[in-house]
């Protein structure tokens, strides 16, 4: 390894170290699951929304069909 590249793990190594990490693995692993969470919250607000979509659209539709 060259001095960059080595300095460039050992800052890296450090940044993880002073954020509670012991090693990259560790940081890999709590990104992965902070990414599933992140995942599984995004497709919830996807399901609520087009519930939401499809209750205004039912609002929308009672109402006109009221009016006639």
């Amino acid at each position: 390894m060259d001095k960059y590249t080595s300095d460039k793990y050992s800052l890296l190594g450090h940044s993880l170290r002073q954020c509670g990490f012991d090693s990259l693995e560790e940081y890999d692993k709590f990104k992965d699951e902070l990414i599933a969470e992140m995942e599984e919250m995004i497709a919830q607000d996807k399901k609520n929304i087009f519930q939401k979509i499809g209750e205004w659209f039912n609002d929308l539709f009672s109402h006109s069909k009221k009016s006639n």
